[in-house]
C-alpha cells in the first residue's frame, strides 16, 4: 500500500517536474529532501496586504486582519466568542465534574483515513458499493 501511494506521488512529481528517486531507493534511504527556492525562503505571508493593506484588503467585514470580529460579537453567541477561545467540550477526558466517569475508546479502521487520500485507491480497500461502511 505504501508503494502504491509512493507510485501515486512520483507520477504526479514527474508532471510537475520534481525529481524523485524511484520507490525502491526511496524505501532503503528513508527520506526524500526536496530543493527549496530561494523565493519561498524569503515569503512573507500576505506580503501583498502589508506592502498596500487599501488595494489589497483581507476577506474581512473590515478588510483588515481582525483578531476580534465585531460580527460575531454581535450575534451573542454563548458558544462562539468574537476572538480566538478555547471552550470546554459538554465532554472529554479533562473535565472535573464527571457524572459518568467511564471513557470509551473503540478501534480506528485500518484503512480509513477521514478526508485525507478519499480520491486515491485507498478509498477502494475499505469502501463498501463505493460507500463508506457503517458500524
Amino acid at each position: 500500500m505504501i508503494k502504491e501511494i509512493y507510485e501515486q506521488a512520483h507520477e504526479l512529481a514527474a508532471k510537475r517536474n520534481v525529481e524523485m528517486p524511484v520507490f525502491d531507493i526511496f524505501w532503503e534511504e528513508g527520506i526524500v529532501e526536496f530543493e527549496v527556492p530561494e523565493e519561498n525562503l524569503r515569503r512573507v505571508r500576505y506580503a501583498d496586504f502589508r506592502e498596500d493593506p487599501l488595494m489589497n484588503m483581507m476577506p474581512t467585514a473590515t478588510g483588515k486582519i481582525e483578531i476580534v470580529s465585531k460580527y460575531i460579537e454581535k450575534m451573542n453567541y454563548d458558544d462562539c466568542p468574537p476572538h480566538p477561545s478555547w471552550i470546554e467540550p459538554m465532554e472529554w477526558l479533562g473535565m472535573k465534574d464527571k457524572t459518568y466517569p467511564v471513557h470509551l475508546s473503540s478501534n480506528h479502521p485500518d484503512w480509513r483515513m477521514h478526508s485525507q487520500l478519499c480520491s486515491t485507491t485507498v478509498r477502494e480497500i475499505y469502501a463498501v458499493n463505493n460507500h463508506e461502511p457503517r458500524a
